[in-house]
């Protein structure tokens, strides 16, 4: 701040105006004593900006408010600013923290430093604030639902409530669908990719199941690519629902627990909310995670059959079924080509769930395209995942 005392002064200065004193102004940006300003030089840049359009124009003739009359030499330096502060007790000081002949006009030197963004909160004539920012500020959602291998399943037993207890080991393994989630006015889902029925996907299952569950509408679109084949026993239509839930929790910023929404739409759904390796058990609603496998690849085969994971299960209530994976059996008998398919594919392979598809783990990519080597049909070759 400025003494008013004859040594300050510059006589000459072509700055002075009517009756005020030299560098006399109604600052814009003080109203208080010299000492309070530097007290209240932490406040933030946006609060100076409502100060500045409050009170432009208000000069005063008692002298509490001067300023030096010098023009602006640079800009201001919050470093420094933030340094002046701790010698409030120095009324020599000038405001930014520097020498008595560095003193600027602090609302001019203030508002220039702070950039466009502040100048933007002046009133000037300017376009109108969009009502609905999101038109053009989309967010869109870009998550990968991952399949996953059964490296071993064993059914224990059939429930009274229809359904089935299971202990297996499940891999969730790089080959994945894409699910794109954006905000909009009205729920739609669009598919490419492999040919899947829209009425009845999981995506949308998964949106409506989490609607009820927090009471409110969460219009979205969807658009769904699908690498998973359908029906395969690799958890594509439970993948693509947990990577629903997942999306709209984070796009809508729901505080809910998704694990309990996830139970009521699939058996593996919960498991797909964790990925990586785990011990699922029940019907599928406790899941340990387990240590990361060392480096494995999957040599996997589909034989374009689409299978019924209801159908298989109430044939295993007849057949049941032995390790590794107690479902094969049952599988085999709902649809006997599997049986051709699987003497086709030679030793190693297992079926994944409840199928129709099989795998064959390997410790080398190498390997893995050799195992899939002049096979017709559909084949991949993919890794473990976390």
């Amino acid at each position: 701040m400025v003494r008013r005392g004859a040594a300050w002064r510059r006589v000459g200065d072509p700055r002075r105006r009517g009756g005020e004193r030299p560098g006399q102004r109604g600052d814009p940006l003080r109203r208080e004593s010299p000492d309070r300003d530097r007290e209240q030089r932490h406040r933030r840049a946006l609060g100076a900006a409502r100060r500045l359009r409050g009170r432009q124009g208000r000069a005063r003739g008692h002298g509490r408010d001067d300023a030096a009359a010098q023009p602006p030499r640079r800009g201001v330096d919050a470093r420094r600013r933030g340094r002046a502060s701790r010698r409030r007790g120095d009324p020599a000081r000038s405001h930014g923290g520097g020498r008595a002949g560095q003193r600027q006009e602090t609302a001019r030197r203030l508002v220039r430093g702070l950039g466009r963004e502040l100048r933007r909160a002046l009133p000037e004539a300017c376009a109108q604030v969009p009502r609905r920012p999101e038109a053009s500020l989309r967010l869109t959602i870009a998550l990968p639902a991952r399949a996953k291998l059964n490296l071993d399943l064993e059914v224990i037993k059939r429930r009274d409530d229809g359904y089935h207890d299971l202990r297996s080991t499940m891999q969730t393994i790089d080959l994945h669908d894409l699910l794109l989630i954006a905000k909009a006015d009205a729920t739609e889902l669009t598919v490419s990719g492999l040919t899947l029925g829209n009425n009845d996907n999981s995506v949308l299952q998964a949106h409506q199941a989490l609607e009820r569950a927090t009471r409110r509408n969460l219009p979205a679109s969807f658009h769904l690519h699908k690498r998973i084949p359908p029906g395969s026993g690799m958890g594509g239509a439970s993948s693509d629902a947990a990577a629903a839930l997942r999306g709209l929790q984070a796009l809508f910023g729901l505080e809910i627990d998704i694990a309990h929404v996830a139970q009521d739409i699939g058996s593996d759904v919960p498991f797909f909310l964790h990925g990586g390796r785990a011990l699922v058990e029940g019907r599928g609603e406790r899941v340990q995670p387990l240590p990361a496998p060392e480096p494995m690849w999957f040599a996997i085969a589909w034989p374009g059959i689409e299978l019924s994971t209801r159908d298989v299960y109430a044939a295993w209530d007849q057949v049941k079924g032995e390790a590794p994976n107690h479902l094969r059996a049952a599988a085999e008998r709902v649809e006997p080509r599997l049986l051709e398919f699987a003497k086709r594919l030679g030793g190693g392979w297992q079926l994944t769930g409840s199928g129709s598809a099989f795998f064959k783990a390997v410790q080398t990519e190498q390997e893995a395209r050799e195992a899939v080597k002049g096979l017709d049909g559909w084949t991949a070759v993919s890794r473990a995942a976390g």
